[in-house]
């Protein structure tokens, strides 16, 4: 099953036309109105194609493992009646999404997802990372099959001080990299090493 967002539209009443089809097993090829997965998810008929959207509450805790700490997040609500999808970006540019669920969990999570970069003769592998209403696509991230520099999430830092668990590699005091809370500078006037509370290093 494959959807491709592109210039024509699918009218809203084959949207559940199509659903249904598709959970019977029949192999169904569409083309959606939109000329991206976002445009289609944010539209509030067509988004049950990619799977629907549910919006969810989280805890404190969850929210803040989040690099947005949003507790306020959205979710799928089902699987998708299509298990891929092509963009239609420009004439000779495609962008390929060989599992569309993954695609639309990490537009949802925020987190960076796997995806193609189709020209005629050359098929480039990327990463398409979610920004606001849209993806960014990254053909540094894909070369190095990871993201790059530009686009690595913020490192988690955690420090006990603060009521966080300590973070393989980070501070105890600052949560910060590269250094050991003895030589921590953070939050001191002229440097110095850290001391604990009995006066020891």
């Amino acid at each position: 099953m494959r959807l491709t967002p592109g210039r024509r539209s699918l009218p809203a009443e084959e949207v559940e036309a199509a659903r249904t089809i598709t959970q019977r097993g029949v192999r169904l090829i569409a083309t959606v109105h939109g000329c991206t997965l976002p445009e289609i998810v944010n539209d509030p008929e067509r988004r049950n194609l990619v799977g629907g959207q549910s919006n969810a509450t989280l805890t404190d805790a969850a929210a803040e493992r989040r690099a947005d700490k949003r507790k306020s997040v959205a979710l799928r609500l089902r699987e998708p009646s299509f298990s891929t999808a092509i963009e239609v970006h420009e004439r000779e540019r495609w962008v390929f999404h060989p599992c569309l669920r993954t695609a639309i969990d990490g537009f949802f999570s925020g987190e960076p997802v796997r995806c193609q970069v189709l020209m005629p003769g050359r098929s480039l592998a990327a990463f398409a990372l979610p920004d606001k209403d849209a993806f960014t696509y990254c053909l540094e991230c894909g070369r190095l099959d990871t993201p790059c520099a530009e686009h690595l999430p913020p490192k988690p830092a955690a420090s006990p001080a603060a009521g966080g668990r300590q973070v393989a590699g980070a501070c105890y005091g600052c949560g910060e990299y590269g250094h050991i809370r003895m030589h921590c500078t953070a939050g001191r006037v002229g440097g110095g090493l850290n001391l604990d509370f009995r006066g020891r290093r």
